[in-house]
């Protein structure tokens, strides 16, 4: 619903269409722009979540619910694929495996419990060099991470991120038109993601993130 506000206030008439993919993406950079600006006088916690939904809710309504019919359509959509159904549940097997990421521990979580304690702290990094990389990532995990509501730290960011580039990567190879060889490039990414990346869903780490887009620079070459 982020995106299609955005994609509404800037896009002209001239403009092509976007893919459900883009709205979400879009939504994605809405979200962490809010998140970043918000958590400098504000904790990034579960209560800035409860302000995103209310904007959403509010842009919904102003777009006289075009937004969540889409949404809606594009998930029954989906649904009826059981490829998706599939890796789905693999997502969802491995988000509840132990985190093998090494750096969770010496500064992933730390960043992440900071950032959901407390507004923007100067000096920060004087504690730890690592503390002070300031990553819109850790951001973004802290306000989803609603540890105050269950306990316990939610690592559901990578998870989402990862279920969208693998849905995307499965719905490019099944609608054909693409060159063998960028086939070919498609299918081989999506093992290797399938053998390394999906083992990191479970890790409060920020390298997936850029991994994907350089997947995405690929994706361009068609």
């Amino acid at each position: 619903m982020l995106g299609a506000g955005y994609v509404y206030l800037v896009q002209s008439r001239q403009s092509p269409a976007v893919t459900q993919t883009e709205l979400v993406l879009t939504g994605l950079v809405g979200i962490v722009t809010f998140l970043q600006i918000l958590s400098i006088g504000l904790p990034a916690d579960y209560r800035l979540v409860i302000m995103l939904v209310m904007l959403a809710g509010l842009i919904n309504w102003r777009l006289g619910n075009d937004p969540l019919r889409a949404a809606i359509d594009r998930l029954r959509d989906v649904s009826r694929q059981p490829v998706v159904w599939l890796f789905g549940l693999v997502v969802l097997l491995y988000t509840n495996y132990q985190p093998t990421n090494v750096d969770r521990g010496m500064y992933h979580l730390s960043s992440i419990r900071w950032y959901e304690r407390y507004q923007a702290v100067p000096g920060l990094g004087n504690l730890h060099g690592r503390l002070a990389f300031n990553s819109s990532f850790f951001v973004t995990s802290a306000a989803f991470g609603f540890t105050d509501v269950v306990g316990q730290t939610l690592v559901a960011v990578n998870g989402f991120m990862f279920l969208l580039f693998g849905v995307y990567v499965i719905r490019r190879v099944r609608a054909g038109g693409l060159k063998p060889e960028l086939l070919a490039l498609h299918i081989a990414l999506m093992g290797l993601v399938l053998y390394y990346l999906i083992r990191q869903v479970s890790s409060p780490t920020p390298d997936m993130w850029g991994r994907y887009c350089r997947y995405s620079f690929f994706d361009l070459v068609r």
